[in-house]
């Protein structure tokens, strides 16, 4: 019994490991596109679309 409730804390850290991981490679994108996308704004002069 013990070895069965190792075997599913190690599952669900290793999800919990995934998912974060995941929302973190997600969310670094999302930000640098976001800042990328500024600067493209400010600097084209037809950006007005």
């Amino acid at each position: 019994m013990r070895g069965k409730k190792l075997f599913s804390t190690l599952i669900l850290y290793s999800l919990t490991e995934l998912l974060s991981t995941t929302a973190l490679s997600l969310t670094i994108p999302r930000t640098v596109f976001r800042d990328l996308n500024h600067k493209i704004v400010k600097l084209t002069p037809f950006s007005n679309y």
